[in-house]
């Protein structure tokens, strides 16, 4: 539809302007002074609209380009109307000739392209609007001086026609305007696209106006006259590019410098991993409404902008008062100081982690909150801070459990010595093959410490199957699945097995599984002596508390916490039986385990 009404609007344009040249060409057959009158007239009106537009907001403008070239405007307008006066056929200055109207019109087109260079150069720079008029007004002033006093160069001689310097001077005009031309496509990105587009036609325009003038003889000829048409054309597109935008987008043209440099800071804001969100106190502070948000904050919050903008933050995040995050953006707002926040933990029913803030407050009053998702680097804290302490606590039971098999076995060794005995020998081979258990031990739960460890898919019965022939005791397995895990999914199962036949005697296991809805449950059971209630709690840490059951369950616990739960129940009729709970593999097909 847009792009409909751009069309309609660049054909009705054309249009207009197709039927004006065409009007003004007909009088022209008839009446040229008239002619040449309406079309000076046309550029003069232009030329002061763009001066008082500017005049009026030159304590504003940020480009100094518009405001430059709109001062100086006004200068070549009056040039521009002191050669309408002078035109031959007028009779406002008697005793002048064809020369004054053609060197007000070379002094004017001078003026036009020399302003429309330096103009370039003015831009980042710090300038004020009465010295660029007090500058412009000198020039003027003596140009017009120099024609009426006789000092300018001749551009017309009666008979002759166009004097050398005129012609150069046109060939001049030309270059400066191309000049022009090549800074406006430099600095393009200080103009809005319409603006450079319509300024860049109006030099172009210009330029070829300056050659049609250059090879007439009668100021009434048709170079003339083709010259004056494309002045129109000229004007025409300044009209476009000033006046009009500055009615459409009033604000955008006139800061073409600051609009860049609002839309690096705007790209920035779209760039940046952080999350950045915009609020405005409604109910005086009492809430926020969320005036804008970056990508990073739809990524982060799983939201959409256009779904959020312009609600309140209780209502978009229903716990920002119990997380003290509602307070802060109160207190930054009625402060004006800046605050920083440790991360938060916040939760609800559609999202949950934590956040880190940096909040400020605009000059608009608007607040600012800068903040990082860390939640993934405070799992990382607490998991190791969960290490530092397991580690804490194998270092303690390794040491207590090595010393007193040492001690054994020094002992055993003493008394072997005196008696001779060989039952002694038994008790330090025992004593050394705990141990060596011990340290085994150890390795297996250092590996169930490898939090970074990806999963992988396992196939149960085939782990199932590798264990089978390992113990002398009869293992029945019904079901089957695959699940998330990694090699150390083997020490589970054997532990299990190894705790029923060393503590409960068992010489059966059974062992089920089935597929959930959301996970996998296997059921390991066995027919032994059972777990008292007293200790069925503790059992995972038995080892550590008793410093007897040693670390096999406390390694399977530790490893079950990372693929899915475990926990521990009575058999039925008699015996111990352990739920465990699996990830379920989202595959479909089987996979081979390792």
């Amino acid at each position: 539809m847009n792009q409909n009404n751009t069309d309609f609007r660049k054909d009705s344009d054309i249009i207009f302007l197709a039927v004006v040249i065409a009007g003004l060409y007909i009088i022209s057959l008839d009446n040229f002074l008239l002619f040449h009158s309406l079309v000076e007239l046309f550029s003069i009106v232009v030329a002061v609209a763009f001066f008082l537009i500017v005049w009026n907001r030159r304590n504003i403008i940020e480009n100094n380009y518009i405001l430059a070239a709109g001062i100086g405007y006004l200068f070549i307008a009056s040039i521009d109307l002191l050669h309408t006066f002078a035109y031959k056929g007028m009779g406002i200055f008697p005793g002048y000739d064809t020369n004054l109207p053609t060197q007000l019109w070379i002094a004017a087109r001078y003026l036009e392209s020399l302003i429309l260079v330096v103009s370039f150069f003015l831009m980042g720079k710090k300038v004020k609007a009465s010295n660029v008029t007090t500058t412009y007004l000198i020039i003027t002033t003596i140009l017009i001086v120099s024609i009426f006093g006789g000092y300018f160069p001749d551009s017309y001689i009666e008979g002759a026609g166009l004097t050398s310097f005129k012609i150069y001077s046109e060939y001049l005009i030309a270059s400066i305007l191309l000049v022009a031309l090549t800074l406006l496509h430099q600095k393009r990105s200080n103009f809005l696209p319409n603006v450079y587009k319509y300024l860049a036609l109006a030099i172009v325009f210009t330029i070829i106006g300056e050659l049609a003038f250059t090879f007439y003889i009668s100021v009434y000829g048709f170079s003339n006259l083709v010259g004056h048409f494309f002045k129109l054309i000229s004007f025409y597109l300044i009209y476009k590019a000033v006046i009009v935008t500055s009615l459409d987008k009033p604000y955008e043209m006139l800061f073409g410098e600051l609009n860049q440099e609002r839309k690096k800071y705007t790209d920035l804001f779209r760039a940046m991993k952080n999350g950045v969100a915009v609020f405005e106190p409604v109910d005086n502070g009492e809430d926020f409404l969320i005036k804008d948000i970056n990508p990073a904050v739809e990524k982060i919050e799983g939201v959409k902008k256009e779904d959020v903008i312009g609600k309140k933050v209780t209502l978009t995040f229903p716990n920002s008062r119990e997380t003290g995050f509602l307070d802060n953006l109160r207190k930054v707002w009625n402060t004006g100081d800046p605050i920083h926040t440790e991360p938060i933990h916040y939760c609800d029913s559609e999202r949950e982690g934590w956040r880190e803030n940096d909040i400020y407050k605009l000059a608009n009053g608007d607040v600012v909150a800068v903040y990082e998702d860390v939640t993934e680097k405070k799992n990382t804290q607490r998991q190791q801070a969960q290490l530092t302490k397991e580690l804490q606590t194998v270092n303690q039971i390794l040491r207590h459990d090595i010393s007193n098999d040492l001690s054994a076995i020094s002992m055993s060794v003493d008394i072997f010595r005196n008696k001779r005995d060989d039952k002694y020998l038994d008790m330090i081979k025992r004593a050394v093959k705990k141990s060596i258990s011990r340290i085994n031990e150890m390795g297996m739960f250092e590996k169930t410490l490898d939090f970074e460890k990806k999963l992988k898919p396992f196939q149960l019965s085939k782990v199932f199957e590798k264990l089978r022939g390992k113990y002398d005791l009869k293992i029945s397995i019904e079901g089957d699945a695959t699940v998330m895990a990694d090699e150390v999914i083997y020490s589970i199962f054997e532990n299990l097995i190894e705790n029923s036949i060393k503590h409960g005697k068992a010489d059966i296991i059974d062992i089920k599984v089935q597929e959930k809805e959301d996970d996998v449950e296997v059921r390991v059971s066995d027919n032994g002596t059972g777990i008292p209630d007293s200790i069925k709690k503790k059992v995972f840490d038995e080892g550590f508390s008793t410093g007897k059951g040693g670390m096999g369950l406390y390694i399977v616990k530790t490893t079950m916490n990372r693929y899915g739960s475990i926990q521990v129940e009575d058999n039925d009729p008699h015996g111990a039986r352990f739920v465990l709970r699996f990830k379920k593999y989202p595959g479909k097909e089987n996979v081979k385990s390792e």
